[in-house]
């Protein structure tokens, strides 16, 4: 018998009525439910004393709206894998990937207000900037495909950014990305297995599923730049996790033998350290950025020799007599990469020195390269194996300072919070992802084959304040 019913008393004549009234009030109130649930998404009760839950929270779960995103980072392994050539661009899987991210984001985002970082508005700039040189740019092709890049970068940050605002939503991103990780491990066992992944030079150098060590071991280094600290963190589950990807890529990255990696594992793992154990960090903090310091004067100076014109008759490159052109115009078998990459990094500068504002267009180092090479290093590799470089040559010191100031001031809410109680581990993750970025950048170009997704969800994820972060 219904419960108000039970509260009155009432006659056999009156109580069929109560009863029809009953059942005509739960069938409006479902009535009402379900037009609120096509509405709105959610069920408010007849009355509107008090929302409702939802029917997905009741009978099933919420699919979290984080699978878009892993999904986006799961075509990264397999993107040339899955690609298709053709004679404009190559049409790879992160093409498709990008937009279900999207759609599966927007379908089951958690409601609250977007946030949305002014910072962003500095990445939008860079490659508003970057697009615009198709109109002095030598190919229109190249231009539309470096875009593309900067676009699935900049779209990424904006959902890691708007899913760091819940704590499940960030928890499924970092397992999913895990399970990315192994992916790709087991990817590259097998493709090593078949005598696929694996190119012989001096020494055997995994491939991966990338199809070229530098960004199979660029790959690795991300991974155990934002495992090392989850390994050093407090939490059971999380540090064995962390202990688990930051083996595997430490391996990965050692036998891609890409002394760009190795390179961003040293600066990871003293940085990783420091940052964990504030006792330690106090006692050498000084030292190190003093060090640090000297060694980027040292780096300026280097660099300032290597666009110098010294004089003819020289009698040592350290004094100053012997050009850097002249010693790369003349390589050797121990020192063929880094003669190499000179003289990509000398062809680089004349290009920046030849156009300061614009560059040659965004892409177009391959096309304007014939015109500015150094002998015997005909043939381009695509890029100038250099960030700094590449954005100089390509974008000019206009795109180069508007880059620093993206990157700079996106870091910058992560960096503030390293130094604070509230700090964790994936603000310090966040910080040495980043540190491995720039890092392997001095050596080499690492936004290509799909790395910029991952870039871009890490700062999506540092950009989110603790006011607003799932993390709390």
């Amino acid at each position: 018998m219904p419960d108000d019913c039970r509260r009155q008393i009432l006659s056999d004549r009156d109580w069929p009525d109560c009863c029809r009234y009953s059942q005509v009030n739960n069938l409006g109130g479902a009535f009402t439910g379900m037009i609120d649930l096509i509405a709105n998404g959610s069920m408010a009760p007849a009355d509107g004393s008090r929302p409702r839950a939802r029917p997905s929270d009741r009978f099933r779960r919420r699919p979290s709206p984080a699978w878009g995103l892993v999904l986006l980072l799961a075509a990264v392994p397999l993107r040339t894998l899955l690609a298709v050539r053709t004679e404009v661009a190559d049409i790879t899987i992160t093409e498709f990937a990008l937009p279900l991210a999207v759609a599966w984001t927007l379908l089951f985002r958690r409601r609250g207000r977007a946030y949305v970082p002014l910072q962003i508005s500095l990445w939008i700039c860079l490659a508003l900037y970057g697009a615009a040189s198709v109109l002095w740019a030598p190919q229109v092709g190249p231009v539309v495909k470096e875009f593309a890049k900067w676009t699935e970068l900049i779209v990424a940050m904006l959902l890691a950014c708007d899913l760091a605002r819940d704590r499940r939503d960030l928890k499924t991103l970092l397992l999913g990305a895990a399970g990315v990780f192994a992916l790709e491990i087991v990817l590259a066992l097998t493709l090593l297995a078949s005598g696929e992944g694996v190119v012989q030079t001096a020494v055997p150098r995994l491939l991966g599923s990338f199809g070229q060590p530098n960004p199979f071991g660029s790959f690795m280094a991300m991974s155990f730049a934002f495992a090392l600290p989850a390994a050093l963190s407090t939490g059971k589950r999380t540090r064995w996790i962390g202990i688990a990807v930051a083996s595997c890529a430490l391996a990965g990255a050692l036998f891609s033998f890409s002394r760009g990696a190795w390179l961003s594992i040293a600066g990871i793992s003293a940085m990783a350290l420091l940052l964990t154990y504030p006792q330690l960090r106090h006692q050498i903090l000084r030292p190190i950025t003093a060090a640090a310091l000297g060694l980027v004067v040292a780096a300026g100076l280097l660099a300032l020799l290597v666009m110098a014109q010294p004089p003819a008759e020289p009698t040592g490159l350290l004094e100053g007599s012997i050009r850097p052109r002249d010693v790369v115009a003349n390589p050797n078998e121990q020192s063929f990469s880094i003669d190499q990459r000179v003289g990509f990094w000398l062809a680089a500068t004349r290009m920046t020195l030849d156009n300061p504002v614009g560059g040659v267009g965004l892409g177009n180092f391959d096309e304007a390269y014939p015109r500015y090479m150094v002998s015997p290093w005909f043939e381009s590799l695509g890029h100038a194996h250099n960030l700094i470089l590449v954005l100089a040559s390509e974008t000019g010191l206009l795109g180069l300072a508007l880059f620093a100031a993206a990157l700079l001031t996106s870091l910058a809410p992560a960096a503030r919070r390293l130094f604070r109680p509230e700090s964790d581990w994936i603000d310090i993750g966040t910080a040495c992802l980043l540190a491995a970025f720039l890092l392997h950048g001095l050596v080499d170009y690492m936004l290509v084959g799909g790395l910029g997704i991952i870039l871009g969800i890490v700062i999506g994820i540092g950009l989110c304040p603790p006011g607003r972060s799932g993390r709390n």
